[in-house]
């Protein structure tokens, strides 16, 4: 199956990026942009959906033009909430002018083609055809504590690059961190984040319920649960049926995110294969 590759752009880049589309071809790709996948009478916003959902990269061109445009806004939202709470699509930023990289993608690595277009395009293939590979294994979570637990989570979060805040130490019902997104409409949106270290419990129907209340008071759209153990079979349920805003990334996926990330796999984890 081919590597399906996400092209956000506005569409005053448009000549770009049929010329970057026709000088990837030798990579065997299959290129999602809308110019192509969207048909009259297509619902745009669910045909953007489903291509970032189906992609495992998102190209994003930064230019001049890309600042006023809403639909690329709308589209990488879309691409770093993926990111943050699903697989985690590869997210590669392309610079074509003088342009700003903005701060919620300052944590990304970016192409540069703005001085010399055939060295950025060495660096944008090199990195599509990246894998990331660790020689390490992981063990069991016997040398974490909740603190250093709460350190890598906030690490890891910055690393698939959202612009993340630590909030004051509160007791059990809080939540650890904030990450703060704008809209398609350029409105900033918040996610809640919360960080659970079990020793030999699972996340119960009770520590969902409390952060959807909290969803309720902040007034936020999602929430992010993240835990090194798993979901109860009751909690699952009330998750799959009556929490659709609460997102939980259990013990073995957040394993899978970390392995994506040689640096922090280096700074949290000793033991190498």
């Amino acid at each position: 199956m081919k590597k399906k590759v996400f092209i956000s752009y506005s569409h005053e880049d448009k000549v770009f990026v049929e010329w970057l589309k026709n000088n990837l071809q030798d990579l065997g790709l299959e290129i999602w942009y809308d110019q192509q996948e969207i048909q009259l009478g297509d619902s745009i916003k669910q045909k953007i959906s489903l291509g970032i959902q189906s992609s495992s990269a998102f190209i994003v061109i930064l230019s001049n033009s890309s600042k006023n445009s809403n639909w690329l806004r709308y589209e990488l939202n879309s691409a770093l909430l993926l990111n943050a709470i699903s697989k985690g699509i590869k997210i590669i930023p392309i610079k074509i002018d003088d342009s700003e990289v903005s701060s919620d993608l300052s944590n990304y690595l970016y192409a540069d083609f703005s001085k010399n277009r055939e060295q950025g395009l060495i660096a944008l293939k090199h990195s599509l055809l990246q894998t990331n590979k660790v020689d390490y294994e992981f063990q069991d979570w016997s040398g974490f504590d909740w603190k250093k637990f709460e350190n890598l989570i906030y690490d890891l979060l910055n690393s698939e690059g959202f612009n993340v805040q630590r909030t004051p130490p509160t007791r059990d019902g809080g939540y650890d961190f904030v990450a703060k997104t704008q809209n398609v409409f350029g409105s900033e949106e918040k996610i809640i984040i919360e960080a659970k270290f079990y020793k030999n419990r699972k996340i119960s129907i009770d520590v969902l319920r409390s952060l959807y209340g909290l969803a309720s008071i902040e007034n936020v759209n999602k929430v992010l649960l993240i835990t090194n153990s798993e979901l109860t079979k009751s909690s699952r349920n009330y998750l799959a049926h009556s929490a659709s805003n609460i997102v939980v990334w259990e013990g073995h996926q957040l394993i899978k995110k970390l392995f994506l990330f040689t640096d922090l796999v280096e700074k949290y984890l000793s033991k190498k294969i």
